[in-house]
């Protein structure tokens, strides 16, 4: 399905859009899951060789409610990805198997102004070009969790900082063999918001390749247990006159 414009799955009401056995689709402009409020949209692209293309941004809940799922080799690749994007939005992606891929060539929001969910487990990969932000605006609410071996974030690019509550409230979980990179690496950005990462268990990784600020502006707290990896060049607790940053390193490994 070649689209020479936009694509909205759930406008005004409810949508459904399913890309499997190497299907493929692709739009010129944006695309949107659940683009009104009260709209519901649920997009699947699932199996080797099934592909959705959009030449800029994805919307995973623009004002409405959007389901993302990206499984058993599926791809699908835009500028910028939102997830829950305006105000009362709420957005849910996964990423999961072996081959699983969401290349943003761009940014990523997880919890734009709304509520934003995003889920890598069993292989599944995101990647970005400029970086990622966990619960951008004031009152958004993004959480992200990386689970099991060979799963994986990588924020790459000069601009691939991962923000973990910008102004918002942000949460990472990297867990069970999960890894995430990126450039610096921020919880709890800016005056008001609220980060909170957990690296748990062997093999779990989060690398930095710059800084590594816990708690810039805001509040943000880091636990590294149980044999859980984290990496950075240098590293700051409480950056800010005001901010209030709290790391925990615990357990074996």
């Amino acid at each position: 399905w070649d689209i020479s414009l936009g694509l909205a799955v759930g406008m005004g009401g409810d949508g459904t859009l399913i890309i499997s056995g190497g299907g493929k689709v692709s739009n010129e402009l944006s695309a949107f899951i659940g683009h009104d409020v009260d709209s519901k949209g649920e997009a699947t692209v699932t199996g080797p060789g099934s592909i959705w293309e959009n030449a800029d941004a994805l919307h995973v809940g623009r004002e409405g409610e959007g389901a993302l799922t990206i499984a058993e080799g599926g791809k699908v690749s835009n500028v910028i990805g939102y997830i829950g994007s305006l105000a009362g939005s709420k957005g849910d992606a996964t990423v999961t198997g072996a081959g699983s891929i969401w290349e943003n060539a761009a940014a990523l929001y997880v919890g734009g102004e709304g509520e934003g969910t995003l889920t890598i487990d069993s292989g599944g990969k995101v990647v970005t070009g400029a970086g990622a932000v966990i619960g951008y605006g004031a009152n958004s609410n993004g959480k992200a969790t990386v689970a099991g071996e060979g799963s994986s974030w990588v924020n790459g690019g000069d601009l691939g900082d991962l923000l973990v509550g910008f102004e918002g409230a942000g949460k990472l979980i990297i867990a069970g063999g999960g890894g995430v990179s990126n450039v610096t690496g921020y919880i709890g950005y800016a005056s008001g918001s609220t980060g909170v990462v957990t690296v748990s268990g062997p093999g779990s990784t989060w690398a930095n390749g710059n800084e590594l600020i816990v708690g810039g502006g805001g509040a943000g707290m880091l636990t590294i247990e149980n044999g859980g990896t984290v990496s950075s060049a240098s590293g700051y607790i409480g950056y800010e006159a005001d901010a209030g940053g709290s790391v925990t390193v615990s357990g074996a490994g």
